[in-house]
């Protein structure tokens, strides 16, 4: 059994090992502050002296914007400023009207953008029942009904009174009805009485079935494509509704896919923009050779009501207010806005 260490040994091993961890403690701190010396002092042979601000070498205060896209390196020690590269510049945009492979010609048009039909020529839903009611009582449809109110300076179809329908009726039938108001009633019953009281624009994709529809319309496949995809202008329609129920059946050649961009030197067609037909033929025959059923046709076209009157009418008749080719469209009627 070993024996118990006396008390003034136990004193001396305590003291001892206090004199260890206080040397122990002491060289951590000597190379801690060694190491933070040897950090900061600079790169280079000699002491450091320290650096004067001179007007000269004063560096520009950066703003912001100029020090977010920087980076700031440190190379060997010393601060080194590094840029962004810049980026390569886009390719130029094409001309807007350049025609090559793969690209499509931009066409800026000075045009003012109306809803083309005048209000003063629409219907208002109440007197378009009043109208309907009053037809119904007199025996007489509404469209001859409304054709010779229109022919009599009706303007918004305010309230209609019985006495004043039937003067008009009686007028009417006494004396016949004139040119202008059998236009304007084949053109009311070819379109139907929403459009006139919403107006043509509004009513597109009525005027749209319409035509698609009817089977007195005769037109490539080019053509019902445009139709069905609202590239031809609602006037356009309404015109080709109308010469259908006048003529029995038309014939369209051309609308917007396949005719020409230029119609005349220096001249975009009305064609491009969809406001624009080309009436082959009428009532099951052709127009070629046939000047007296061309006259009639564009004759009947410049009667129509302001809401779908064309700016322009061009065939080999010679009729005021349309335009005479003289053999250039011996075979079509060209109708455009």
């Amino acid at each position: 059994m070993p024996g118990r260490t006396s008390g003034p040994d136990r004193a001396t091993g305590r003291s001892g090992f206090r004199r260890v961890a206080q040397r122990g403690l002491v060289a951590a701190v000597v190379a801690l502050l060694a190491l933070a010396g040897a950090r900061a002092a600079p790169a280079g042979d000699g002491p450091a002296e320290p650096a004067v601000a001179t007007p000269s070498s004063a560096a520009p205060a950066r703003t912001p914007r100029a020090a977010a896209g920087e980076r700031l390196f440190r190379l060997g020690g010393s601060p080194a400023l590094v840029r962004p590269k810049p980026s390569s510049p886009s390719a130029p945009a094409p001309d807007p009207e350049v025609r090559a492979p793969g690209t499509k010609a931009t066409i800026w048009l000075n045009r003012p953008l109306g809803e083309g039909d005048p209000p003063v020529w629409r219907l208002r839903p109440g007197a378009a029942r009043t109208l309907v009611s009053a037809a119904n009582r007199s025996g007489i449809q509404w469209p001859v009904l409304l054709g010779v109110l229109r022919v009599e300076g009706l303007r918004s179809a305010a309230p209609l009174s019985g006495a004043r329908v039937a003067a008009l009726l009686s007028h009417a039938r006494g004396n016949g009805l004139t040119d202008r108001a059998r236009v304007l009633a084949r053109f009311n019953r070819a379109v139907g009485l929403d459009p006139l009281v919403t107006g043509l624009e509004p009513a597109k994709l009525r005027l749209i079935r319409r035509v698609l529809d009817s089977r007195r319309i005769d037109m490539p496949w080019e053509a019902r494509d445009d139709v069905a995809a609202g590239r031809i202008d609602p006037r356009v329609l309404a015109v080709l509704l109308y010469l259908a129920e006048t003529h029995g059946g038309v014939r369209v050649s051309s609308l917007h896919t396949g005719h020409p961009f230029v119609g005349r030197p220096g001249s975009v067609s009305a064609h491009a923009y969809g406001l624009a037909m080309d009436v082959a033929g009428l009532g099951g025959r052709s127009l070629f050779g046939r000047p007296v059923l061309v006259e009639r046709a564009a004759r009947g076209i410049l009667l129509l009501p302001p809401e779908a009157f064309p700016q322009q009418v061009v065939s080999i008749a010679s009729v005021r207010g349309s335009a005479a080719t003289r053999g250039l469209r011996p075979d079509h009627i060209h109708v455009g806005f």
